[in-house]
């Protein structure tokens, strides 16, 4: 699936398990309540996708472009998002629990009622 484009694709009740997604165009996508744990999403556009519940554990984004993207109540514990732009993205609600998130861009991202622990 490497560079591949998805339009109108309706994604309830799949599971994208350590997809190699990297490159591809999920822009304004609805992905609610996908599972992507462990995927691959190096350099994927996610730029206006619902992402709302979405497990993302484990997963690689770096650099990938999340501008506006919706990520509320995700899981994201171990994800790495490395170089990724994560502008006015709402992280409301998500399990950020040992994520790498150096360096990116959170500029007028929402982080309210997140979870993060250091380690």
């Amino acid at each position: 699936m490497i560079g591949q484009q998805f339009f109108d694709y309706d994604s309830r009740g799949i599971g994208l398990r350590r997809a190699n997604l990297t490159g591809a165009d999920l822009g304004d996508l609805y992905l609610n309540d996908v599972s992507l744990y462990k995927a691959a999403l190096t350099r994927a556009d996610l730029t206006g996708t619902e992402l709302t519940g979405t497990d993302l554990s484990y997963a690689d984004l770096t650099e990938a472009k999340l501008i506006d993207a919706e990520l509320s109540a995700a899981n994201l514990t171990g994800a790495t998002f490395h170089m990724a732009d994560l502008t006015r993205v709402n992280l409301s609600g998500a399990n950020l629990t040992g994520s790498d998130l150096r360096p990116i861009s959170l500029t007028q991202t929402l982080l309210t009622r997140i979870l993060v622990m250091l380690i």
